[in-house]
């Protein structure tokens, strides 16, 4: 055999080598297989379980393509690793031919319920003995990227294998520490709970000396019509006393928070105002993309005692007796300079106003002080074509423009800084509504 030939076939066997090479890289180590039913996924599901993806046979026509394009993706494939997947069909009022079709697809796994509060079509995932650990479905199944279900699927597993670990732990764990441990894994975020894990933490706990049965037996409405019947004060010192607990999660908190501002709004004064303004950001820091967290911010501006610049003035921002009230929102003064601030009347009583405020640090530095009695427009100057609250028209607007020296339009100097806030001080409250208008000069 000669030297060339012998080259020729080791640079052939290194080419392949380095190809197959490349192939593992690139490769996931593993991923899912698809099969068309229970009794095949059984036999090829590793430890993630089965993935099943669930549509509306005879009601949804879309279903079953949006679940082939999410269950046939390679993202979703990479993440669901050693699971077995397969789209299977639930009906509403099913004839024999489709039960038994239900039946082969389904297998052991519990149907999910058509008049259910989740949506299809969607994602089942369960564990090797059954159990639906978790559901993912709306619109990230029906609008979303394979990538953005990949993302969710991901981390349900991660999620279930995270929880598998801390149940063993619990499993030697006794007393409070086995309370906490099952309250943990009860807790993980994207997961169902586990059945009878409040009967387990009780079991463990019985005195509930860490709350864990307490943080899952929580219900908000229930909790809030328990104290509709108590006094302000009785809400407050509960609620206060409640939130002292260290154990109670974001959510939980939020919404004693949000108990506490129905009462101050619905039996507290005007000065009560200042105390829902704080309740309303404490709320919001503690999560501020859950629904309590996003209503806090329109809860400051509409019952917080403040007039807000985008909605104006209403009964429930003027202090009865009167006083200072800030206007607060999209204020429009972030460039120093001569501003002109107009009160227009739009329903209501008449407002009193003294004068505006200009502030910085917290401090007064500056302002307008003149009386002004604001009422409503003279009908001709009222704008019959715009919707909503009364507006100017165009006339009447240009010449409050052109007209500082009327007595519903006060000067006042803005400096430079991102402290700077402007307040009114008003003689009296009243059922007054109205808006502000802020222009530069």
């Amino acid at each position: 055999m000669n030297t060339t030939y012998i080259f020729q076939m080791m640079n052939r066997i290194t080419i392949s080598m380095l190809a197959v090479t490349a192939l593992l890289v690139v490769q996931p180590l593993s991923a899912a297989t698809i099969v068309k039913n229970y009794e095949e996924g059984s036999k090829a599901a590793g430890k993630n379980g089965y993935i099943v993806f669930a549509y509306g046979a005879n009601w949804d026509p879309t279903g079953l393509q949006v679940c082939k394009k999410h269950m046939e993706s390679a993202a979703v494939k990479e993440a669901a690793g050693d699971a077995a997947m397969w789209p299977a069909p639930f009906y509403q009022l099913p004839n024999d031919e489709q039960k038994m079709d239900q039946g082969i697809k389904w297998g052991a796994l519990p149907l999910p319920h058509v008049f259910s509060s989740e949506s299809y079509p969607g994602l089942l995932l369960f564990d090797k003995n059954g159990i639906n650990y978790a559901t993912i479905n709306g619109a990230v199944v029906q609008r979303g990227t394979p990538e953005e279900v990949a993302a969710k699927v991901k981390s349900a597993i991660d999620g279930k294998h995270k929880r598998d670990e801390i149940m063993t732990r619990a499993d030697a764990a006794q007393g409070a520490e086995k309370a906490k441990l099952l309250l943990e894994a009860a807790l993980i975020p994207g997961l169902n709970r586990p059945e009878k894990i409040v009967e387990a933490i009780k079991a463990a706990d019985p005195q509930n000396s860490t709350g864990a049965a307490s943080v899952l037996t929580y219900e908000p409405s229930a909790k809030a019509e328990a104290y509709s019947e108590k006094t302000l004060a009785e809400t407050i010192a509960d609620m206060e006393k409640m939130l002292e607990q260290p154990f109670w999660q974001p959510e939980q908190r939020q919404s004693m928070y949000a108990i506490m501002i129905g009462k101050l709004h619905k039996e507290g004064q005007y000065d009560d105002r200042a105390k829902i303004r704080e309740l309303a950001r404490k709320m919001r820091e503690l999560k501020p993309d859950s629904l309590f967290g996003r209503s806090s911010v329109v809860v400051e501006r509409i019952w917080g005692g403040q007039i807000d610049y985008e909605t104006g003035w209403s009964p429930l921002c003027l202090p009865p007796g009167g006083g200072l009230v800030q206007i607060i929102g999209r204020v429009p003064i972030s460039n120093p300079g001569r501003y002109t601030v107009t009160f227009v009347k739009t329903g209501g009583a008449d407002l009193r106003i003294l004068g505006v405020e200009v502030h910085k640090g917290g401090k007064r530095i500056g302002g307008d002080e003149h009386t002004c009695v604001v009422q409503l427009p003279k009908k001709e100057e009222v704008d019959p074509r715009q919707k909503g609250p009364r507006r100017l028209s165009s006339r009447a607007r240009s010449a409050q423009k052109d007209d500082d020296s009327m007595d519903n339009v006060y000067n006042v100097t803005i400096p430079k800084g991102d402290d700077v806030t402007l307040h009114v001080r008003i003689e009296n409250g009243g059922n007054s509504h109205g808006r502000v208008i802020i222009r530069k000069k």
